[in-house]
């Protein structure tokens, strides 16, 4: 299950997504004999980018099966000059064709702003689109609508004056404060965002903070830390990209492009995690990653 939603704004559209993956216990061996067991705990861990930008002008977007998605990226990757239109007819075919069970947006930035929605059967173009996780939409919903939001302001140096809240700004925190939440647990708290204005689809960069899972400790046992990064707490930072979305966990010593690399036929157009255990400084150079001001998020 994921949770997505994408918005048009007045000069803007932003596309929120969920990280996690959810694989059913009995398809578990069948997964890590497909693309084998040290990436399978890297899937687990970090995830899979649902948001995917494709060359800067439009982002696709997926909540189903992994599998289909693929497809959709696959079509996209091998037929770069294939027109917006032609993609969006492709993701309702391979919608239909599995039954309805995989869902897409799909968002263009080029002259003319489109959020394209594909969801029971059904194409159209819409202002805002979400798919995914029901239980996460209505939490959302509930807390986008909430009293906290009508009142919220924000002081304006330049003009000295108390400013209303952007409708952005509101939906982007009401989206993480669903994923932490927990309303659904097939849903990550990891939030993937990217934001297509000027003609350009682009991650945005951030630094996040990761506090320590909760231990269980049995009596007579010894007290762990944590076992790896994962089960504490972590930092990693957020490039700003208009491609792959690349991260650098400062725990590990290691960068992270989320990248198609797998050889499976039926996975190998996903963006997953590929991990460069270096510096900061020899990620940067690299995989020519940006940097420009942090924004901080807890």
């Amino acid at each position: 299950m994921s949770f997505i939603v994408a918005k048009k704004y007045q000069n803007r559209i932003r596309v929120f997504a969920d990280n996690k993956i959810t694989v059913k216990p009995n398809e578990e061996d069948i997964l890590i004999k497909c693309i084998g067991t040290d990436v399978y705990k890297k899937i687990k861990a970090l995830g899979v980018v649902k948001n995917v930008i494709i060359n800067e002008k439009i982002c696709i977007s997926s909540a189903g099966m992994l599998e289909d998605y693929n497809k959709l990226l696959k079509y996209v990757d091998e037929n770069l000059y294939e027109s917006f239109e032609d993609i969006c007819r492709k993701a309702l075919e391979i919608h239909i064709k599995t039954n309805n069970r995989t869902d897409f947006i799909i968002c263009n930035v080029d002259d003319k702003f489109k959020v394209i929605q594909v969801k029971d059967g059904i194409m159209e173009e819409t202002d805002s689109a979400w798919i995914g996780s029901k239980k996460c939409f209505d939490k959302f919903q509930e807390i986008r609508l909430s009293e906290n939001y009508t009142q919220d302001t924000i002081y304006d140096i330049e003009t000295k004056t108390e400013l209303t809240l952007p409708n952005d700004i509101i939906d982007r925190d009401a989206f993480l404060k669903t994923l932490k939440s927990k309303v659904d647990d097939y849903v990550g708290e990891i939030m993937i965002e990217c934001i297509g204005e000027n003609n350009k689809f682009s991650y945005l960069e951030h630094l996040y903070t990761s506090l320590s899972k909760p231990k269980v400790v049995e009596p007579g046992q010894p007290i762990k830390i944590y076992d790896n990064v994962f089960d504490g707490g972590f930092t990693y930072y957020v490039y700003n990209s208009s491609n792959n979305y690349k991260v650098y966990i400062e725990q590990l010593n290691c960068g992270i492009e989320f990248c198609p690399y797998l050889l499976n036929e039926k996975y190998n157009h996903l963006r997953i995690p590929k991990f460069d255990y270096c510096s900061v400084q020899e990620f940067e150079r690299n995989h020519n990653c940006e940097n420009n001001s942090i924004i901080m998020y807890i």
